[in-house]
């Protein structure tokens, strides 16, 4: 009788075995990223789901305008897909459950919600308050689409504003691959990296590119040179300080590394499409504050010592001082607000200037505070703008900055908030 032998793996050829197989593992998560598939995955329903609101509204309304009970609703309201747990049935809401910020002052504009109950109903009683089976080749939709996270705090809803008869749908996206790739193509005039359909892409209060006249997205990543790609073309030269970065950005693939001063290329940014005097203005930028270059006495500016780590003047127009992260500096009338923001990360810091009320700070979309403006708004005329800098070079930050904006009024709270949800 023959005999045979029987083989079997060592404990180290398993070993090695398994290691091989948790290499190929680690590999194969690093290279198909799933939680980024994931959140692909989220954009392009959230892309399909525009699409399908939009051409439904065009649907509706070639077919029903002035038909009776036409109505596309009114024109005071922005409708969200956000159901309000406080109603139920038919009721509505001013969606004051989640704690949305406030849309611009004195235009009349209010948040609508529907109850948990109605507000996928394509009836009316939706969130979007429709009638869309009245359409006579028949209701296109089984119920209205809804962000698949739909809450306030991650900013991912969908928004529907008319007035009357142009619409607006949009929603935001959060994938590096649809982010860029609407960056490259933006929707919505000014606001790249938001999903923004519709008959008119200036319905929004939220989304309004209205008095956005310079916008430097610093992504050049090389000159001496930021391009502005707002309605003024004031083009920022920089200083020779200054370098580009192109890792480790917030914004698109380049960024300005500093310490440095970033000067308009023109003596004085009043011009006829911005006119800063007394005037209402925000500025809006993405920071990375690591150090400061703020002498030890700090500065005797009477709009705030910005003695603390990390200060530095962010901003100068004229005699409006702005200090950041630390504090706000108004030097024409000796008022410093304190803010914070963290140092060592992207913070977006956004001013919106009221000349007839305060001058409030924002970190991160989040309101930090409010001092009285007093009426008092840039008062220089020959002067240039500076950012990263005092006019004259000194008390500069340390750290990068990206995608600078300047507009020529007060941004509401809900349009900071809605630009920094849309870039975060």
């Amino acid at each position: 009788m023959r005999g045979f032998s029987c083989s079997a793996f060592t404990l180290i050829e398993l070993l090695v075995v398994i290691a091989i197989i948790a290499i190929l593992a680690v590999v194969v998560v690093l290279t198909l990223n799933p939680a980024e598939m994931l959140r692909q995955g989220r954009d392009s329903s959230r892309v399909s789901d525009v699409d399908t609101l939009v051409h439904t509204l065009s649907l509706y309304q070639a077919d029903q305008s002035g038909a009776i009970g036409y109505f596309m609703g009114n024109a005071s309201s922005v409708y969200l897909s956000l159901p309000d747990p406080t109603i139920s049935g038919s009721a509505t809401s001013s969606c004051a459950y989640w704690g949305l910020p406030a849309l611009p002052t004195g235009t009349g504009y209010a948040y609508q919600c529907s109850s948990p109950q109605n507000y996928r109903n394509t009836n009316g009683s939706g969130w979007i308050p429709i009638n869309f089976s009245t359409i006579s080749s028949g209701n296109p939709l089984g119920s209205l689409p809804a962000d698949s996270a739909n809450t306030s705090s991650t900013g991912f809803y969908y928004t529907y504003s008319t007035d009357g008869n142009s619409y607006e749908v949009t929603s935001l996206l959060e994938s590096q691959k649809y982010k860029a790739q609407y960056a490259q193509s933006p929707m919505a005039p000014g606001y790249p990296e938001v999903n923004a359909k519709g008959s008119s892409l200036s319905v929004s209060p939220i989304f309004n590119p209205s008095g956005l006249v310079d916008w430097w997205p610093m992504n050049e990543g090389t000159g001496t040179v930021s391009f502005d790609q707002g309605a003024s073309g004031n083009n920022l030269t920089l200083h020779a300080s200054t370098m580009w970065a192109t890792s480790g950005c917030k914004v698109g693939g380049s960024c300005l590394s500093v310490p440095g001063t970033i000067f308009y290329d023109a003596a004085s940014p009043t011009g006829s499409n911005f006119v800063f005097t007394n005037q209402n203005f925000s500025f809006v930028i993405w920071e990375n504050v690591t150090g400061n270059n703020v002498a030890a006495n700090g500065n005797s500016q009477s709009g705030g010592a910005c003695q603390s780590a990390f200060g530095g003047w962010l901003l100068q127009l004229g005699t409006f001082l702005w200090c950041t992260p630390a504090q706000i500096g108004v030097a024409t009338q000796g008022a410093g607000l304190t803010v914070g923001a963290p140092a060592g990360v992207w913070n977006q810091i956004a001013i919106s200037f009221n000349s007839s009320g305060n001058v409030s700070s924002y970190v991160n979309g989040v309101l930090k505070g409010s001092v009285a403006s007093n009426g008092i708004g840039y008062q220089g005329t020959t002067s240039n703008m500076v950012i990263g800098c005092q006019s004259n070079g000194a008390n500069c930050i340390i750290g990068s900055e990206n995608d600078a904006r300047l507009y020529n009024r007060a941004l509401s709270a809900a349009e900071i908030q809605a630009l920094y949800n849309a870039e975060k």
